[in-house]
């Protein structure tokens, strides 16, 4: 299977990194794709792995996900393709880095609203 999802998506689209998590027979593949590849592409891909597995085909750009889900993505899924392990640990230290933005800005809001009732700047 992981070799049908490497050919397809690398002469399809190309992303650095590829996980998959498969999920009541839904093959769910999850990459960090150019936006600028048309909605319309990534169906046509759908369809062409629907066919090729014989599974239904979910695709995602894994940045369409909040940071505190996308850490979970990874660490459910399998890693099906990646560049180099060079890629891999700064993709992955990539998100950790996001979520702990995340974090923190998270943190500032609620020591805003301890501290003067409002998340908004006085």
């Amino acid at each position: 299977m992981n070799e049908i999802i490497i050919e397809v998506m690398k002469n399809s689209i190309l992303s650095p990194i590829l996980y998959k998590l498969e999920d009541n027979g839904v093959v769910n593949i999850f990459g960090f794709f150019d936006r600028e590849v048309p909605v319309e592409k990534f169906y046509e891909i759908q369809r062409v792995l629907e066919s090729r597995l014989g599974r239904i085909v979910q695709i995602y750009d894994i940045r369409d996900f909040e940071e505190g889900a996308r850490l979970d993505l990874i660490r459910q899924s399998e890693l099906v393709y990646s560049e180099s392990s060079l890629v891999k640990t700064l993709f992955e230290g990539a998100m950790i880095e996001d979520l702990q933005e995340a974090l923190t800005e998270k943190k500032s809001a609620l020591d805003r609203v301890k501290n003067s009732g409002t998340i908004y700047y006085s």
